[in-house]
């Protein structure tokens, strides 16, 4: 990994589809369900050349995570706390800055072939949490099934 918290997708690369093959900047502030975001991964490998970025999951309220995939290889793992879990003064960030969140943002960059970019996205933001989830995250238990994992209240 370059830059944890730098950006993910340096440049203008060409947005437009060639030969089948599609780029997805996916981003959003809203933490990812941890058990849809595995069953999205699964599924997105299939067809997917490479995916790159930062995670933010529900059951890791205060530490990001790095993926990384080609192929049908996936690895992700902690990438260290986001900045504003510890200091929580508004900074200038790749990812901007949240007076909720602060810097705590998804960003993943997707290279897709045989998927269409609106299929992408819309299979990340189904793993995303819903409002109703967001509302009870307090008192929710989340199910982590990625290395390092442990369950704990968001």
């Amino acid at each position: 990994m370059d830059d944890t918290f730098g950006p993910v997708l340096h440049g203008e690369p060409p947005r437009e589809p060639a030969h089948g093959v599609h780029l997805v900047h996916f981003t959003a502030r809203r933490a990812f369900h941890p058990a849809r975001l595995e069953r999205v991964l699964v599924a997105l490998c299939r067809g997917a050349v490479r995916i790159r970025g930062r995670v933010r999951l529900a059951s890791r309220h205060d530490t990001a995570l790095w993926l990384e995939a080609a192929g049908r290889s996936l690895r992700i793992g902690e990438a260290g706390p986001w900045p504003a879990a510890v200091d929580d003064r508004p900074r200038t960030t790749a990812t901007g800055w949240d007076p909720r969140t602060g810097d705590r943002a998804q960003e993943l960059v997707v290279v897709s072939h045989r998927s269409s970019p609106e299929v992408v996205a819309s299979a990340l933001r189904e793993a995303l949490l819903t409002d109703e989830e967001c509302a009870l995250a307090a008192e929710l238990r989340f199910a982590d099934p990625f290395p390092g994992s442990r369950e704990q209240l968001t």
